[in-house]
């Protein structure tokens, strides 16, 4: 029994700490930055070396990137927790593929992140950026991260959805203003 109680407090730590991500992140807590969204991108694929280098995943990521006005920090965050999901969540496949593309059209930055893992059913589409909800109890997790992903995207007045026409694993759809403020 004693020698469960560290593993048990460290799974308390961590859910709360989630909790806590949750609960602010419909909050622009840091300051908007004028930044390319490829900077953003590149800093959060490297914390994914180790997979890429073990074969885990392969990235395929446009040549463009767009310059956007957002909170570093918090969209680093949506971008971790969706490739990280991929990754986690890509069955019985011994490399995830991961397409990532980007645009401007008009006033709104377009953004699209997908994979050929083992996918999420449509009828699922809206249910999952609900909090605690977990498709798949073999993988650990809280059920909280895409309900982050889509506070923080609506705290930069945006929106993230499921493309439930895509059939080769999964894709999200995310779109937000191109110059994005906290006002």
């Amino acid at each position: 029994l004693l020698d469960r109680i560290p593993g048990s407090f460290t799974k308390m730590l961590t859910f709360i700490d989630t909790l806590l991500n949750y609960a602010m992140a419909g909050k622009i807590i840091g300051e908007t930055q004028t930044v390319s969204l490829g900077k953003i991108l590149q800093t959060v694929i490297e914390q994914f070396e180790q997979e890429r280098q073990q074969g885990i995943v392969k990235f395929k990521l446009p040549a463009k990137w767009p310059i956007v006005k957002c909170d570093v920090l918090k969209m680093s965050q949506v971008w971790q927790n969706l490739i990280g999901n991929s990754i986690k969540y890509r069955g019985e496949l011994d490399q995830v593929e991961i397409k990532i593309g980007t645009r401007v059209s008009g006033n709104w930055c377009e953004s699209w992140i997908e994979d050929n893992g083992s996918g999420i059913p449509s009828a699922e589409g809206e249910r999952i950026f609900k909090p605690f909800i977990r498709l798949d109890d073999s993988n650990q997790g809280s059920g909280i991260g895409l309900a982050t992903v889509a506070r923080i995207l609506e705290a930069h007045k945006g929106i993230i959805r499921l493309d439930s026409r895509y059939c080769n694993g999964a894709r999200f759809y995310m779109r937000w203003p191109h110059h994005s403020s906290n006002e």
